[in-house]
């Protein structure tokens, strides 16, 4: 995992647009799948899968998500490779 950055691009008001920034990279040319999940620490809020192939890949996930559901949002993004390696990084907002 080469980046993992996450903002909030919502104005005030009643729910958040987390932003998350990601690139990845592979010596050995074979990723294959990218997990974005958003929790509060306790439940899993929301998550994506992404497909991703090659020796590298980057992209931005948006999730709207209310403010009644967390204050504090871990981000935790995981990548897999074709022989089953992963790596895992997690972030925080705020």
């Amino acid at each position: 995992i080469e980046e993992l950055s996450v903002g909030d691009s919502s104005p005030s008001g009643s729910h958040a647009n987390l932003v998350v920034d990601w690139s990845v990279a592979d010596p050995d040319d074979d990723l294959q799948t990218l997990i974005v999940l958003v929790s509060d620490y306790q439940n899993t809020i929301r998550w994506e899968l992404v497909s991703i192939s090659g020796s590298s890949a980057s992209g931005s996930e948006e999730f709207r998500i209310g403010y009644d559901e967390a204050s504090t949002y871990e981000v935790t993004l995981s990548v897999t490779d074709a022989a089953g390696n992963q790596s895992l990084q997690r972030t925080q907002l705020p």
